[in-house]
């Protein structure tokens, strides 16, 4: 009678369904997928959030320039040129 390649006399070690080996097989690219996604919707916030900054940080400058200038816009391209 053939040998059967399974013999029952060798230890059985490391029994994982097969779900569990595949997410385990991809669980770097997945790790290294939401660290990306999460460092981009991070950047994307703290963009916003300097923009909003920078563009209240003009509005109080061209507020503060209008009470310095006496009957020049803070706007006007001639006093930009001088």
């Amino acid at each position: 009678m053939a040998k059967s390649m399974h013999s029952t006399d060798r230890p059985i070690y490391d029994i994982k369904p097969m779900l569990q080996r595949i997410a385990d097989s991809t669980a770097r690219a997945r790790f290294t997928a939401i660290l990306l996604t999460t460092s981009a919707a991070i950047a994307i916030v703290c963009c916003r959030h300097w923009n909003r900054d920078r563009s209240v940080g003009a509005l109080a400058a061209t507020r503060i320039r209008r009470t310095l200038l006496y009957e020049v816009k803070p706007s006007d391209p001639q006093t930009y040129l001088v």
